[in-house]
């Protein structure tokens, strides 16, 4: 059950536009700023389902209006940053986000080195201002391991309580891949893996999210500064030298020429059906 049933009193101050039909609330919907329509789907499931129709017409059109920007790394010497647009929609609504352009990271499965996380991912795009007073820094309250010791394809699903007020549980996947080191790279210490981000899968509701008020005071107060919006970069990494590399060093990561098998899906697409932006 996505939403509980409200009590009659708590709807009365909707009651006005919630007897506007549909046709008409779309209209409205169009022209509401991403940050207050993803607001506006935590009204009830009615304008939830009418906001994410207008957040995927939107989408299709503009991709840069709302990316995801993920934050990898593994014992604060190999950091990496990627960045994912709404490439498709599934039968049951759910946004299906891939990487703008393909791209391996290079890591290590040892028993010396703590195992990979993504500990972070946020909203970003034209719609929102840096890190937003109303938007969370990180929509993930927690990092999620990587495993890198089997070789292939790995989902990673992660079961969130009360991210969303009114909503019990969220559901989240994340689609990786790992392999070994391509025959055109030399190998830099043992167990290393190649790990190419694939997909992250979440309900919109998700993507809804208020940062809590208490944190707004605290950056309001100490003037956080602003994260790094859209700048032409899909993603970005950093390093330090591993104490002990055959070369002295780590390339850290590098852009892919080959595109991987989900990447055809990079355009827009709802049940199924690519959407072309027009």
């Amino acid at each position: 059950m996505l939403f509980k049933r409200k009590h009659t009193s708590e709807l009365s101050t909707a009651a006005g536009i919630d007897i506007l039909p549909n046709e008409l609330l779309l209209r409205v919907l169009t022209h509401l700023p991403t940050p207050d329509l993803l607001h506006l789907a935590k009204l009830n499931r009615r304008f939830y389902h009418l906001s994410a129709k207008t957040l995927v017409l939107r989408l299709a059109q503009s991709p840069d209006t709302l990316r995801l920007r993920a934050y990898f790394e593994q014992e604060s010497r190999w950091k990496f940053t990627v960045d994912m647009q709404l490439a498709a929609i599934d039968e049951s609504g759910r946004f299906k986000f891939a990487p703008i352009q393909p791209m391996a990271m290079r890591l290590f499965e040892s028993k010396m080195l703590r195992t990979p996380t993504m500990h972070k991912l946020s909203i970003i795009g034209t719609d929102f201002d840096g890190l937003s007073l109303d938007v969370p820094e990180s929509l993930i309250p927690k990092s999620q391991s990587l495993p890198l010791k089997e070789l292939g394809q790995h989902r990673i699903t992660s079961t969130y309580n009360r991210l969303v007020a009114n909503v019990a549980t969220t559901q989240t996947a994340f689609v990786y891949n790992v392999t070994k080191t391509p025959q055109e790279f030399t190998k830099v210490r043992s167990g290393e893996r190649w790990v190419t981000p694939i997909l992250f899968e979440c309900p919109m509701i998700f993507l809804c999210q208020a940062r809590p008020g208490i944190t707004k005071v605290m950056d309001k107060l100490n003037a956080r500064a602003v994260g790094r919006g859209i700048d032409g970069r899909h993603s970005t990494q950093s390093m330090k030298t591993p104490m002990s590399s055959a070369r002295g060093g780590v390339e850290e990561s590098m852009l892919l020429t080959s595109r991987p098998a989900y990447a055809k899906a990079t355009e827009p697409m709802v049940g199924g059906l690519l959407l072309a932006a027009h």
